[in-house]
């Protein structure tokens, strides 16, 4: 393992990573240099940035987003899909779904899993199991086609739910 690997494993075993939100000061740095089209060189010992603030300008990214990385045209199936149906009856509805999404966020969606999936195996240091996960993202990653505040509060689990489920299943639905 190189030296910038095992770095990099340092901090997906940070305990609570995803969960514990960073400073707002730093969080601000990176998204302006990202709005600006800045490189961003966080081997660079001169531009130290805490863990928590470069994991909470990813969740903010994605929050931001128009149309949310699981499109919300397939939102309600999604919802419903992890409310009725049971293991290979999902996964297979799972990947039915996922079709639908524009393949730029299908592409997006599973680099971010994979690396979802690689946060849970190390759950032994960082805490964060895929149940975790799928609470931190759910809100994040899925969000209905129109905005609805009781939605948001109905569906809160069943989106984590969905995340969760993504990422046991990483290795089935992005290979």
């Amino acid at each position: 393992m190189s030296a910038q690997s095992g770095k990099a494993k340092s901090r997906l075993e940070y305990e609570g990573v995803y969960r514990k939100s960073g400073p707002v000061v730093q969080i601000n740095k990176i998204v302006a240099a990202v709005n600006r089209g800045d490189p961003l060189v966080f081997q660079d010992e001169s531009c130290h940035f805490d863990v928590t603030a470069v994991t909470s300008a990813l969740k903010q990214y994605f929050r931001e987003l128009p149309d949310s990385l699981v499109s919300s045209s397939i939102y309600t199936d999604l919802i419903d899909c992890v409310r009725t149906q049971i293991d290979d009856e999902r996964n297979a509805t799972f990947k039915e779904l996922l079709r639908a999404i524009p393949r730029e966020h299908f592409s997006t969606l599973a680099y971010l899993i994979k690396h979802l999936f690689r946060v849970h195996e190390l759950a032994a240091k960082n805490l964060m199991v895929a149940s975790n996960l799928g609470v931190v993202f759910g809100p994040t990653l899925l969000k209905p086609p129109i905005p609805s505040t009781q939605l948001d509060l109905v569906d809160s689990g069943a989106r984590g739910n969905v995340v969760e489920h993504l990422i046991l299943n990483a290795h089935e639905f992005f290979t």
